[in-house]
């Protein structure tokens, strides 16, 4: 047992730490890019990131499937099993690889004269969609043998070569785009970073499953539809994500302008960052979950539901307050004040919209764990395409925002409505019983932090990150205290409490030898 917790700990660590890393760098990476690129160019580099990733969806779920038959097998000692799921993945994903660069190729050839850019861009944009396409290619069957760490429970290592790789990422975009190179030079460093990280991946990934062996002979008929059985219902939520948060780029490049994109995607950005935290958050339930199920024990899911939406609205409050309040002046300082009123103005819709889903993430990964997919997997592509229409219809009277209105609608509606109930009648739990758990005491325990953002807002101008820093941790200060002991469970603030006397312990002893 300890062993396992052991690997657990070291596993959510890394993850944390791949975050951490990947918010601090992106942080002061963006407003470099944009302003090395230009609107104009990081807005083309936006737009043919959300062209070619609809060719990601021809992974079709088998990477996922790698992942759960392989550690299936492994744990079993069926070595011929995992050749046999790892080949007939590969195979499949080789073909794809094929076409997707295929595809790209068209893509790139008929790319002109569907969007807004201005023709001085018009070979640069061409070429970003072929390299870009082709990194998408090699991804496939490299993602097939990477994710065999993953199967391994290795992801301290995954985490570690992904870690390294970006930082040498983000060092040699500084050099090239610090030396003139522009949005092509770009699209290179990205390949070569995503090949040394595929390589570095799939050599470990050898190391780990030594009597791993790649041949045609171990590919067959029988374990693909094995697979296919389990990747169908990812795949139909991959096509659904897509279209639900990919696409916004897309419409304002075909309707609007490609120099738009980048004051939308400074806002989105901030939203993606948000639901990364909490995404972090909500997938280790899993196995919880997927335990109470195969006990039939829906008492402890309930409670699971309404503690677990109660803690990641802690998370979601502060962040959705400090967007809404704070959200220009952040910009302001991060980007520009050229971006700060648009952009804040994008955040603040789209924060409306994802604040219901995002609290809903804990009914997401229940749904995972109670093989309930098909429904939720259909529900998201009707919301997908309804998002993709607004978007359209919305964009030609508002602009960015009517995108961003098109978006936040039906996060709102599914995420305020249709979730909630649908889950609450799977587990036959009240639904005001679930609200009033739930939701109540983080929104009162949130008052405070509140009116002090909105105290400093209006009193202080907020004119550098410091100032800025100090405002917002001053406010989580009394915010985390409203919290210990409003919101949290008494035995969850009794592990906390036993938590700090034992590291103030510890520093006491040793502040105490030092003396000595």
């Amino acid at each position: 047992m300890s062993n396992t917790l052991h690997r657990i700990g070291k596993n959510v660590f890394s993850n944390w730490a791949g975050f951490a890393v990947n918010i601090v760098v992106s942080f002061f990476m963006a407003p470099f890019m944009v302003h090395s690129l230009g609107d104009t160019g990081y807005g083309i580099w936006i737009l043919v990131g959300s062209l070619t990733g609809y060719m990601g969806l021809l992974n079709m779920g088998l990477s996922p499937a790698i992942v759960k038959f392989v550690a299936r097998y492994k744990s079993l000692g069926d070595d011929l099993m995992v050749n046999r799921v790892v080949n007939t993945i590969l195979a499949v994903l080789s073909i794809v690889a094929g076409v997707v660069f295929l595809a790209s190729l068209v893509l790139s050839y008929f790319s002109i004269g569907l969007f807004k850019i201005p023709p001085e861009f018009n070979n640069q944009f061409q070429v970003l969609i072929i390299i870009i396409g082709l990194n998408i290619a090699i991804s496939f069957p490299f993602a097939g043998i990477g994710a065999l760490l993953a199967a391994a429970e290795r992801f301290d290592l995954s985490n570690a070569i992904q870690i390294i790789v970006f930082l040498l990422r983000a060092l040699f975009l500084i050099i090239f785009l610090k030396l003139g190179g522009g949005i092509v030079a770009v699209g290179v460093i990205v390949l070569t970073a995503s090949v040394t990280e595929s390589l570095l991946k799939t050599r470990f990934s050898f190391k780990l499953f030594p009597k791993l062996e790649l041949s045609r002979r171990f590919a067959d008929r029988d374990t693909l539809k094995m697979v296919a059985a389990f990747s169908s219902y990812a795949f139909i939520m991959n096509i659904a994500s897509r279209l639900a948060y990919q696409t916004d780029a897309i419409v304002i490049g075909a309707m609007h302008s490609v120099g738009a994109i980048t004051s939308y995607s400074i806002g989105s950005t901030m939203i993606e960052y948000l639901l990364t935290l909490i995404m972090y958050m909500s997938t280790t339930l899993l196995p919880m979950v997927s335990a109470y199920e195969s006990q039939k024990n829906y008492e402890k899911l309930r409670q699971l539901l309404i503690i677990g939406t109660k803690y990641c609205l802690v998370v979601i409050l502060p962040v959705s307050i400090a967007y809404l309040v704070l959200g220009e002046t952040f910009i302001n300082l991060w980007m520009g004040p050229k971006y700060g009123p648009t952009s804040s103005k994008v955040l603040a819709i789209l924060m409306c919209g994802y604040f219901g889903h995002l609290s809903q993430s804990v009914t997401n990964i229940i749904f995972y764990g109670l093989g309930k997919l098909k429904y939720i997997a259909y529900l998201n592509i009707i919301l997908a395409v309804v998002n993709l229409g607004l978007s359209i219809i919305l964009v030609k009277k508002f602009g960015i925002y009517g995108v961003a209105l098109g978006t936040a609608i039906p996060l709102f509606i599914s995420g305020y409505i249709i979730y909630p109930i649908y889950i609450c009648r799977t587990l036959k739990l009240d639904y005001l019983k679930y609200l009033r758990k739930s939701y109540i005491r983080p929104l009162l325990a949130s008052l405070p932090f509140l009116f002090l953002i909105l105290l400093c807002h209006y009193l202080i101008d907020i004119n550098s990150f410091v100032l800025f820093a100090l405002v917002v941790g001053g406010a989580c200060i009394v915010y985390g205290i409203a919290i210990f002991y409003g919101v949290l469970e008494l035995n969850h603030r009794s592990i906390i409490s036993q938590k700090v006397k034992s590291i103030l312990a510890a520093v006491g002893l040793a502040k105490n030898a030092d003396k000595r």
